[in-house]
Order: structure tokens, then C-alpha cells, then sequence
């Protein structure tokens, strides 16, 4: 057995991003043939991965974690077609040893893995394989819930280390060219808007420290819309914060605060909290809570009566089974 490619260091990752060296010599390497499977695969991973998200985060979860699955599955096929695609080229024949999917780990080799890495990744793909899928959301269970999450991970970490593959010497130029195109037009721009960007804009933003899945249907301005059927949601099992920012500043004399449920699973709520309030750029009071656990959760009070507020955070300090969120911010 092989040893594992070394990952590129800092200073190599660096070179490699401003020159794409490696990647313009496997691009001359690869038949294009090869190169045009590997792209192929690449495609229906993306293609089935945002659209699971879109599905999981729309809650119609049983069918997002089956084109979860077959996003893995894709990314799979995109490694042992980039496996055979090397072994062709050093050999100049037509073998392709990596290609057998019994042998799929062995194929990540040249992608830098190591052994309990790729060992990991074999769990995954094995377990997904195996696994009996529900057929209507009403059947999905934690476990399910935690699948998928595990899925979302082991698609996204093969697609992160197969980098460039399949791409064409023209297109990684092209992006190079873009690249540093790119840089110089965003520099201009940069010293053009910098006294913009410092301002708060009039009215009231919200902003968080993270989203679940960077999905905009559970970003931070749910908990300003009114609804108690929309909510804010952080990655499974982290803390963070949700915040308003006032412009222009104002008297507060209530907060009140809503749970998130995530029906119909009733997988994610906040459980302790740290309700923050901002003035001058100082923090002028912290007001610590907690939310009992429910499905239903009902609107919490907090008194506050402070004038010249211009931020409302609320801290996560622990949550309910898979993590936490929230529904609803408002004052008055």
C-alpha cells in the first residue's frame, strides 16, 4: 500500500492559489476523456447537494437526505474516476487500479487522506449505503436528523479535497486571470466605500455569529419578521448569538423573546441565555434566562427601561437536544 500524498502547507497552499501549478499539471496529465467523467460526477454532487439543502431546510426531510445520500454518492464516483484517471496517466494504460468501488478508499490516497481518515470516510459511505430511508417526513427520527448531517460533512470534505479536478488548463486560467483581476477591482473598490461600510444604515438589522447550513430560510432576520413559524437556527451543537442593531438609538422598555421548536421534529430550542443590551458601544446590561422545554413556546418578557440602546443581543449558552435558536425578538 501506497503512503498518502502530503497535504500542502500554508506557504504551498498559497503558491498553489496564485498559480495553480499543480492543478494546471494535472489538467495537462488527465486524458480528456477522464477529465470530463471527473467534472461529470463533480456536477451531479453539486447539483444534488444544493438541492437536498434546499429540501432539508424547506423541511421536506426525507427526500433531502436521499439526495443527500446520492450527493455522497457522487462524490464517491468523482474520486474513483480521478483515481483512474492518475493511474492511466502514469501508466500510459488503459488499468485504472482505485476504480473498483470495493476499493474506494484506496483511491483517496492521492487526495492527501490518511488511514483513519479514509477509514472514516468508508464508515460513512458503507453506513449510507445500508441504511433504510424514510419515506415521509413524518417518519424521520434523530438519527435520521444525524445522517444527514453526517453525510453533509463527508460529501463536503471529498469535494474540498478534490480542489481543481476536472477542470480544463482554459478554465484554471482563465481563473487566474480572473483572480487577479478581481483582487486589483476589489482594492479600488475597498478604499472607495470604507467610510460606507463603517456606518450602521438607518433602521434596524439583525446579524448572528452563525446559520445552520448558511441557509437564508433560518438566517437572523427570521426573528424580526413576526412570525413564530420562522426562526433562527446555529449549527448543530454550537452556541452564538443573534443580535438587532438600532439606528438610531432609542429607549427600550421591554424585550420580549420566543423559542424556536423546528417542527414538526422538535429537534433544536435554546435553553440558557444571556439577553445583552448596548449603548455607546458599551454593554450597559446583561439580564441571564432560560426556556423550558416545548413545542409551543410562548413569548418571555423582560423588563429593561433603558434609554439610547442601539444593540439587542441574545447569547446562546446551551441548547435543547440537536441546538439551538430562536424565533422571535421584539421591544418596545
Amino acid at each position: 500500500m501506497s503512503a498518502p500524498t502530503p497535504r500542502p502547507g500554508r506557504l504551498d497552499g498559497l503558491v498553489e492559489f496564485l498559480s495553480f501549478r499543480r492543478a494546471l499539471g494535472r489538467a495537462a496529465r488527465i486524458s480528456e476523456p477522464d477529465r470530463d467523467a471527473v467534472a461529470r460526477a463533480r456536477t451531479v454532487t453539486r447539483q444534488r447537494a444544493d438541492a437536498a439543502d434546499t429540501l432539508w431546510s424547506s423541511g421536506l426531510c426525507a427526500e433531502g437526505l436521499r439526495l443527500m445520500r446520492g450527493a455522497l454518492s457522487s462524490s464517491v464516483e468523482a474520486t474513483l474516476a480521478l483515481a483512474g484517471a492518475e493511474a492511466r496517466a502514469a501508466s500510459g494504460g488503459p488499468s485504472s487500479p482505485g476504480q473498483d468501488a470495493a476499493e474506494w478508499p484506496e483511491s483517496l490516497l492521492p487526495l492527501g487522506f490518511s488511514a483513519q481518515e479514509r477509514a472514516a470516510l468508508a464508515h460513512i459511505v458503507e453506513e449510507a449505503e445500508r441504511a433504510e430511508l424514510p419515506r415521509f417526513d413524518a417518519d424521520l427520527s434523530a438519527a435520521h436528523a444525524d445522517l444527514y448531517r453526517r453525510l453533509d460533512r463527508a460529501q463536503k470534505t471529498l469535494e474540498r479535497a478534490l480542489g481543481t479536478a476536472g477542470r480544463t488548463r482554459r478554465d484554471l486560467r482563465l481563473s487566474l486571470a480572473l483572480r487577479y483581476g478581481g483582487a486589483a477591482a476589489s482594492a479600488v473598490a475597498a478604499l472607495a466605500i470604507h467610510h460606507v461600510a463603517t456606518r450602521v444604515p438607518e433602521g434596524v438589522h439583525a446579524s448572528a455569529s452563525a446559520v445552520w447550513a448558511n441557509a437564508p430560510a433560518f438566517g437572523a432576520e427570521t426573528v424580526l419578521d413576526g412570525r413564530d413559524d420562522t426562526y433562527w437556527l446555529l449549527p448543530d451543537g454550537t452556541t452564538g448569538w443573534v443580535e438587532a442593531t438600532l439606528q438610531p438609538p432609542r429607549r427600550i422598555t421591554h424585550v420580549q423573546l420566543r423559542n424556536a421548536s423546528n417542527p414538526p421534529h422538535g429537534d433544536r430550542a435554546t435553553h440558557d441565555y444571556s439577553l445583552e443590551l448596548y449603548s455607546g458601544g458599551q454593554q450597559v446590561r446583561v439580564i441571564e434566562g432560560s426556556f423550558p422545554y416545548t413545542t409551543t413556546p410562548e413569548l418571555v418578557q423582560h423588563d429593561v427601561g433603558l434609554d439610547g440602546i442601539e444593540r439587542i443581543r441574545v447569547v446562546v449558552r446551551s441548547a435543547y437536544r440537536t441546538g439551538a435558536g430562536l424565533a422571535e425578538l421584539h421591544w418596545d
